[in-house]
């Protein structure tokens, strides 16, 4: 929709309608929410929810646009499946929902399934009924003003006051330990990643001490891993939390490592997990996370944008909607009981544990003779590209007579 214009107008003619303007609406949509994120200058206040409104009610689906987003579309994932890293996330995400659709990276075949009308009839159901719409408005603007425009606006938007339900598409994280390894990809580097999952309860002081474990977890990694053991070039950890429909965090460390130390780095990350559970580290570990929270705060806390998400933050946890403002003297309560608590609670390597390890490819593939034991007439491996024949490593792959 963002490429088709809207209304009477394809998106170069909104471009041209607007220009000197500083007004800008999206959809938004995922598989519990649809709404909208829009902003603007303080003097172009009404053309935001002009362009809300023409959205909501006045939709463009424009073929033309769509064949061109689709094809290009197809041509970038087609790209990004042959990077390594790409291909290794994509079946990260396969194994942590266990193949889950709805948690599966899309690949070029599947765009051939997608049908513009069926884009637009799910659109329709979806933003039929704005009863149960909740706008969030943040910013520099005359109150009287504004308060014209959403009446004008987003009051005149549809409404059926229709009972909506949740639906369960059974979106649950793996539970057990077990390991993946493959191999992808040429060089000397190999991605690793240790995941762990646990229940989680969306709360102000969950994420505090959530937000105080990873800036502690990471610095111990980084000191651990990267600068005592050396040989990885990147190792980052970071939660991801889902509410519905099982509240859970999964819990991603990536390394990036030479091949051959593999298995030790990860065992550093599990000895460095220990030592965040059990509370082995200094106090200015924690005095550190205190003060490094507090900065971010204090630089975020002066965005729009932060006010908005702080705002739906108290909505969805029928909270006040102030909550997010208790951030600071909550961060200055957070002590190593704080960390060391989390970490019991949500690093659960010893119940569920994923390890995923690609390696790149190597010269086991070939054949006794050193090929990949079928070529083509030019002596090229038939499942491989000429310039990635046997993944590249060791293996020269060459033109045979009979």
């Amino acid at each position: 929709m963002g490429e088709s214009g809207v209304g009477e107008m394809d998106a170069m003619e909104l471009q041209r309608a607007t220009v000197g303007k500083v007004a800008r609406a999206r959809i938004t949509m995922g598989l519990e929410f649809e709404g909208f994120r829009a902003s603007c200058s303080p003097t172009d206040l009404e053309l935001m929810f002009q362009l809300i409104h023409q959205y909501a009610t006045n939709p463009r689906f424009d073929e033309e646009a769509f064949d061109s987003f689709i094809d290009r579309m197809a041509s970038m994932l087609e790209n990004s499946l042959k990077d390594p890293q790409t291909y290794f996330f994509d079946q990260l995400s396969s194994a942590i929902y266990k193949d889950n659709p709805y948690q599966q990276s899309i690949h070029p075949e599947q765009l051939q399934d997608v049908d513009l009308q069926r884009l637009e009839s799910i659109f329709a159901d979806r933003f039929a009924d704005f009863s149960d719409f909740q706008f969030v408005i943040v910013g520099n603007f005359d109150e009287d003003e504004l308060m014209r425009y959403v009446r004008t606006y987003l009051g005149s938007l549809p409404g059926t006051n229709r009972k909506e339900k949740f639906q369960d598409h059974n979106i649950r994280p793996f539970s057990g330990v077990s390991e993946v390894r493959f191999e992808r990809g040429i060089g000397d580097r190999c991605f690793a990643s240790i995941v762990t999952t646990a229940p989680y309860r969306a709360s102000l002081e969950n994420r505090v001490a959530m937000q105080a474990l990873f800036q502690v977890y990471n610095e111990r990694l980084r000191e651990n891993v990267r600068e005592e053991l050396s040989g990885v070039y990147v190792v980052q950890a970071w939660p991801e939390i889902s509410r519905y429909p099982s509240p859970h965090m999964v819990t991603n460390v990536l390394l990036a490592c030479d091949p051959a130390r593999v298995d030790e780095l990860l065992d550093a990350v599990l000895d460095t997990a220990n030592e965040v559970i059990t509370g082995e580290f200094a106090d200015h570990y924690v005095s550190s996370a205190r003060a490094t929270l507090q900065n971010i705060y204090a630089d975020r806390i002066k965005t729009n944008s932060y006010w908005v998400d702080g705002i739906l933050f108290g909505i969805t946890e029928d909270r006040a909607l102030d909550t997010f403002l208790d951030y600071p003297e909550m961060y200055q309560k957070i002590d190593a009981a704080t960390i060391a608590n989390a970490a019991k609670q949500w690093l659960r390597y010893d119940k569920n544990m994923l390890k995923m390890i690609m390696l790149p490819e190597t010269s086991e593939k070939c054949d006794e003779h050193g090929g990949c034991g079928e070529h083509d007439e030019h002596g090229v491996c038939g499942e491989h590209e000429e310039d990635d024949c046997c993944g590249g490593v060791d293996c020269t792959c060459e033109e045979t007579e009979e």
